[in-house]
């Protein structure tokens, strides 16, 4: 059955990942927040956690709270930004991974994929950005995931 949490925010929250009942994450409209089995904590937005922060409420990137989470486990987590920058959590703390776009692409909406392989995330196709329409990035590892721009076929089947 399904029961109400009390959320440490008055802020949207719109995506969750955990890697079991005592570690979970949720973030949103520029907040995350942190279960650890018994309460909801705000986790500070510092380090790398600042790109999440919402810089500007613009008609180019009205709202933030769609944001990409997703990981391997509790020491390797992606958390999408507003301006398509991704941020890594190593299990001690969070920065910003190179994804080659100068924060210059829509926010990262979703991200996902699985321990030792390849990771993809696509941006937001609503506001369009400098490539137009949504962006898919991908990579391998904590050293270089999710920083190329993947190539869209030729064709669709």
């Amino acid at each position: 059955s399904w029961t109400t949490m009390a959320s440490p925010t008055s802020l949207q929250l719109s995506r969750v990942w955990g890697t079991g009942p005592g570690n979970v994450y949720a973030v949103g409209d520029g907040v995350m927040v942190h279960f650890d089995g018994k309460t909801w904590q705000n986790v500070p937005l510092t380090d790398g956690l600042s790109d999440l922060q919402i810089q500007n409420n613009s008609g180019y990137q009205p709202s933030s709270f769609q944001l990409g989470l997703w990981g391997t486990g509790p020491n390797e987590i992606y958390v999408g930004a507003p301006f398509g920058q991704i941020v890594r959590y190593d299990g001690f703390l969070w920065s910003e991974t190179t994804t080659n776009n100068n924060g210059g692409l829509p926010r990262v909406v979703a991200i996902t994929g699985f321990a030792g392989g390849c990771a993809i995330a696509v941006t937001d196709g609503q506001n369009g950005g400098p490539i137009g329409g949504s962006t898919l990035m991908r990579g391998v590892g904590p050293s270089g995931c999710l920083s190329v721009p993947m190539t869209p076929p030729t064709s669709w089947p």
